[in-house]
């Protein structure tokens, strides 16, 4: 493909010979005869057209392409042809421009990703972010501290996580991402607002597989004016590597079942390998995953290692609690339901999993209904 040129003459000789409807085309002294030799393709033979020049066969690139399967373009601006293998062929593909490196050194809470890492951000109490977030959501979540400006800053890293995780530093911070900020209304003197409060509250009980948590930019100029200022960030947990390794099996298997069908999979397995009980106190993740015998576990133990593996199955997932037991609530089928693997170990019944009707009540509902706004916009109306 290095003759490009020689490419572009010969293709001409042959569209004028189809033009022209002959059976020999004549170009600067170059007859083309229409070829007889078969082309076969798995051992299927291909109609395609082709001529013989000089006692040498040439063909169609894009006929070659639309047998073979793999794309094939052409940029004018470049003056090239463009051959990608790891996709099928489009008879009407275009050429499309790669888009221009987007350097920027001032994050400006869009939620961008420069090419050089930013180095300014002058805050003057203005909540940042994309796109108001919260006008997809419940409006009833927005009551005293939860405000809208926490919400589109969580909602923000939750929808962007993907794209500022490749970018972390080891402090779990992305130098090239500009992070949506919230300011914390209810801030007085040098004690931690409200707001604040609540939005470490919020990335505690977020944590699973990811962790998220609430920081601020290195470089953030103006801090001491507005201390109720906060970013969210979100990094992988690094000390789960071993049971990250011990359940990708696990997450590949169920890759092609439906929601429901994959969190009954994954109470099943995390039933597997706990027993209820305290006496050898609670057990990490990474233990669950990797003991060879079964190991016992408190409520807490079951609701923390069902959140694990609910966000590594991309299922959106929650603990909750009352005053004396903590289970989980999973978006299934269109709607939040109850998931107590705690109860469900015991009784193996589905009126412990994929329920809406449950005898304990959520000793904080107004963040949980927060947090499931933050997940599902709109899923508590």
């Amino acid at each position: 493909m290095k003759k490009i040129g020689g490419f572009q003459f010969i293709l001409g000789v042959i569209v004028g010979a189809v033009m022209f409807g002959g059976s020999v085309a004549f170009a600067a002294g170059i007859m083309a005869n229409p070829t007889t030799s078969k082309v076969i393709v798995n051992g299927n033979e291909v109609k395609v057209e082709a001529y013989n020049i000089h006692d040498n066969n040439f063909f169609m690139l894009r006929d070659i392409a639309a047998a073979v399967d793999f794309s094939v373009v052409w940029d004018g601006q470049g003056n090239r042809v463009i051959i990608d293998t790891s996709r099928g062929y489009d008879p009407n593909e275009q050429y499309t421009p790669p888009a221009a490196a987007d350097n920027f050194t001032v994050a400006d809470g869009s939620g961008r990703v420069s090419g050089v890492k930013l180095t300014d951000k002058t805050i003057d109490g203005r909540e940042l972010s994309r796109e108001d977030f919260s006008q997809q959501t419940n409006p009833a979540i927005f009551t005293g501290i939860y405000t809208r400006g926490a919400y589109n800053a969580l909602r923000q890293t939750i929808v962007d996580r993907d794209k500022i995780l490749p970018g972390n530093d080891a402090d779990g911070f992305n130098p090239y991402y500009a992070y949506a900020n919230y300011i914390d209304p209810s801030f007085t003197g040098n004690e931690t607002g409200k707001t604040a409060l609540a939005m470490y509250a919020f990335t505690e009980t977020l944590s699973g597989y990811y962790s998220f948590s609430v920081g601020a930019e290195p470089y953030v100029k103006e801090f001491f004016k507005y201390p109720g200022y906060g970013i969210i960030k979100v990094c992988g947990n690094s000390y789960l590597a071993t049971a990250n390794t011990a359940t990708d099996s696990l997450i590949q298997e169920i890759a092609g079942l439906t929601d429901r069908e994959k969190v009954i999979r994954l109470a099943n397995t995390l039933c597997d390998r706990l027993i209820y009980g305290s006496s050898i106190g609670e057990s990490g993740i990474n233990e669950i995953f990797t003991s060879s015998t079964p190991i016992q576990g408190l409520c807490g133990t079951y609701a923390n290692a069902f959140l694990y593996l609910c966000q590594r199955a991309g299922i959106p997932c929650l603990t909750v609690a009352d005053s004396d037991h903590a289970w989980n609530i999973v978006y299934v089928d269109g709607k939040w339901q109850i998931a107590d693997i705690t109860n469900y170990d015991t009784a193996r019944s589905m009126t412990w999993l994929l329920t809406q009707t449950y005898p304990k009540q959520d000793k904080n509902p107004a963040e949980t209904m927060f947090l499931q706004e933050a997940l599902v916009p709109g899923s508590t109306k």
